[in-house]
This record gives C-alpha cells, sequence and structure tokens, in this order.
C-alpha cells in the first residue's frame, strides 16, 4: 500500500523568533498583510501578537478569516479567486475598513442546539 504521508522527525530547532519571516513577493504586493501578519510590536514599541490568516475554499469562493490575536478580533473575507482575497484584505487593512468582530471563544460540543 503506498501513502503520500511521511512521518516527519521533530525540528531540532525552533526557528530564529528574534528575526521576521521572509516575505518575498508578498510584502511587495501585501505589504499592510505582511506587517499585520508579522509585527511583534506597535508603533509605540508595546508587544504585539502577530496575527493569523486561515484560507480556506467554499464551493466556488475562496474565504479567509483575518484574526487580530493581539485585540481578540477576527473578520472573514470572501473572493472568486486568491488573488481578489488577499487585494481585499490588503485594500481593507490600509484603508480600515475590515468588518471586525470580537472572536467567540471556543465552544464545546455540547452547546449546540440541534433543530
Amino acid at each position: 500500500m503506498s501513502s503520500f504521508l511521511r512521518r516527519r522527525e521533530p525540528s531540532s530547532t525552533s526557528g530564529d523568533l528574534l528575526r521576521p519571516p521572509l516575505s518575498g513577493e508578498w510584502g511587495k504586493a501585501y505589504p499592510a498583510l505582511v506587517e499585520f501578519l508579522s509585527a511583534t510590536a506597535w508603533d509605540d514599541g508595546t508587544n504585539r501578537a502577530p496575527g493569523t490568516l486561515t484560507v480556506f475554499t467554499d464551493g466556488a469562493a475562496w474565504k479567509c478569516c483575518l484574526a487580530d490575536k493581539d485585540q481578540g478580533m477576527v473578520c472573514f473575507v470572501t473572493g472568486p479567486t486568491p488573488g481578489d482575497l488577499f487585494d481585499s484584505l490588503e485594500h481593507g487593512l490600509v484603508h480600515d475598513a475590515l468588518d471586525w468582530r470580537t472572536q467567540r471563544q471556543g465552544h464545546q460540543k455540547g452547546n449546540r442546539k440541534s433543530s
């Protein structure tokens, strides 16, 4: 039986936590998004938890959840292509036009109402 899954050996290093990740072409195309995802300090020098981005598809649409871990907020964006999705995120961050909501705390299995 052939499988593409392979068990990986744990990394011997935890990475360089003092240096921001390289952004490559993303840094040129989406500077506000890269800053949101990688900045570890606010402009006043206080510590900041970097944001996270989760990308997924739903039917023919590309969707994402952008999470501001430092402020406990999330927003969701939808686009027809990944490029449109990232363009919308960049525009929304630059122009403070994203629909931020308070992040819900994880819910337990028994808390959902059944219909």
